[in-house]
């Protein structure tokens, strides 16, 4: 899946932390009214893999982001893995599992 999005936000918009452009606890120091004049326009593409391996689940995503006015490009990336638990339903009693 290819996923497009842009941002229209200012330095104050603290309610998410992203992936890319967070160096730490710091970045939320600075009070809202001086943030308020930080404004920020950046557009952001995503590329979401998913495979299969015998039964692990595993998702891939890659991350592009540019600053429109001048910073440079940032890039990001985050992996998943998952297994089930059991495979297929048995029909043996389960002491484990109600």
């Amino acid at each position: 899946m290819l996923y497009l999005e842009l941002e229209n936000i200012n330095g104050a918009d603290k309610s998410l932390l992203e992936i890319v452009d967070h160096d730490g606890k710091d970045d939320l120091a600075t009070a809202n009214a001086e943030a308020r004049t930080e404004k920020k326009r950046e557009l952001e593409a995503k590329l979401i893999l998913s495979s299969y391996v015998k039964d692990w689940a595993i998702a891939e995503n890659f991350i592009a982001e540019k600053n429109i006015r001048h910073a440079p490009y940032e890039f990001g990336y985050a992996v998943g893995i998952s297994r089930p638990l059991a495979l297929a339903a048995r029909p043996e009693v389960c002491n484990f599992w109600p």
